[in-house]
């Protein structure tokens, strides 16, 4: 595809241009220089000076205007342009658009998932889901803990309470030693 595009338009630049410079440089160097050597050459050999003449401005001419002027032109202007061309749509729709086209896909991707997760998963599920075990922790740790511990803490400080302060000596003795014995051989 690229070499027949390149060659096409080089073969249409090329042949145009030639063409064009060659007819248009031919026409003004020969008239010139055939007017020029017949008023100057009048009076001399009209043959020689007009082949020399000729050659001399043909070969002028085409050193110039083929070699150096449309060759190049043609051949630097096709050689860029195709070049060029076919690197920039190459370079742009390939590279650059698929590179833009990923980076956007990706960073669209990567911020609506990390967004749309960490809402998600952070407020909404994590929040629940820490409440309610939290909370059930807290709850079974209170029951299975704190209540046996303050119900025995309170019932053997009121009894010591109780017995220190309202229960004589003696019945203390009595009643730890009957309570004691109650709770062995009940118990």
């Amino acid at each position: 595809m690229f070499v027949r595009t390149y060659v096409r338009s080089f073969n249409r630049s090329f042949i145009r241009s030639f063409v064009r410079s060659f007819v248009r440089s031919f026409i003004r160097s020969f008239f010139r220089s055939y007017v020029h050597t017949f008023v100057r050459s009048f009076d001399c050999s009209y043959v020689i000076t007009f082949v020399l003449t000729y050659v001399h401005t043909y070969v002028r001419f085409f050193v110039r205007t083929f070699v150096h002027c449309a060759f190049v032109r043609t051949y630097v202007r096709l050689y860029v342009r195709a070049h060029f061309h076919s690197f920039v749509l190459s370079f742009v729709h390939t590279k650059l658009v698929r590179s833009f086209v990923h980076t956007y896909e990706c960073t669209f991707l990567r911020s609506f998932v990390r967004s749309s997760v960490r809402s998600f998963v952070i407020h909404s599920f994590v929040r629940s889901y820490v409440r309610t075990y939290v909370r059930s922790f807290i709850r079974t740790c209170i029951l299975a803990y704190v209540r046996p511990f303050v119900r025995s803490f309170l019932r053997s400080f009121g009894r010591s309470f109780v017995l220190h302060s309202f229960v004589p000596s003696y019945e203390r003795t009595f009643l730890r030693s009957f309570v004691h014995s109650y709770t062995h051989t009940y118990v």
